[in-house]
């Protein structure tokens, strides 16, 4: 019986270990008192987004099941904790500098959510992209990282263009429907400026969901 038991214990502590980095849970991130589940709402908007003609100064603001938005603020922890190497304490900045706003978009059976962030120091615009099954009442397992620093600064409350999105002229939208097969899934097209200071690049990137994931089709760059 002792042996069963210290076989447990070991088993026990391995599993802790192999738990994933990358998650952190919703019960312990109430000790940040800055943000919670009640400040997320949504602008709801539709295909295709245009994130410059959206208004983000004086939205129409949507409330959201629980469920939704604790997986939003899930996310928004992740960011704020893992990418900006914030802390339970807030000691320097505060999980809510990291967040900005979130565009609710459905389409079909899915509902697309397009959370829009702050990264921490330098308040550059990024944002994560989720899609939730109202068929199965789940989100899907993936999540994609959609780095938009390259088209647009966010000033203040709103999101505006940037310098390069201008001289390039890009004027596309960073998110299309593109194609619907035959057999039911759809095609969603992404794209942003790929800027990492020695070139620019005009890139596309195809998805669709296979499996309760996003399925990369493919990724396009053409140089600007």
């Amino acid at each position: 019986m002792k042996k069963l038991l210290y076989v447990f214990i070991i088993l026990a502590c391995i599993n802790c270990k192999n738990k994933s980095p990358n998650h952190i849970s919703v019960t312990k991130s109430q000790q940040l008192r800055s943000f919670s589940t009640r400040d997320i709402q949504v602008i709801e908007t539709n295909f295709p987004i245009y994130l410059s003609k959206i208004d983000f100064k004086n939205p129409a603001l949507h409330n959201l099941p629980d469920c939704i938005n604790k997986r939003i603020y899930q996310v928004v922890l992740n960011y704020y904790l893992i990418d900006c190497e914030g802390d339970y304490q807030e000691t320097y900045f505060s999980i809510k500098d990291t967040y900005f706003n979130t565009l609710k978009i459905p389409y079909d059976k899915y509902d697309f959510y397009l959370i829009i962030l702050k990264h921490v120091p330098g308040n550059i615009i990024n944002s994560k992209l989720l899609c939730y099954d109202n068929g199965s009442k789940k989100f899907i397992n993936s999540i994609i990282d959609f780095n938009i620093h390259g088209l647009y600064n966010i000033l203040g409350s709103e999101i505006k263009p940037s310098n390069l999105k201008v001289l390039f002229k890009i004027k596309g939208p960073e998110l299309e429907i593109r194609n619907i097969k035959n057999d039911g899934r759809i095609e969603l097209q992404l794209t942003r400026l790929n800027h990492n200071g020695t070139f620019n690049a005009l890139e596309t990137m195809k998805l669709r969901i296979k499996n309760n994931t996003f399925d990369t089709l493919n990724v396009r760059k053409i140089m600007i």
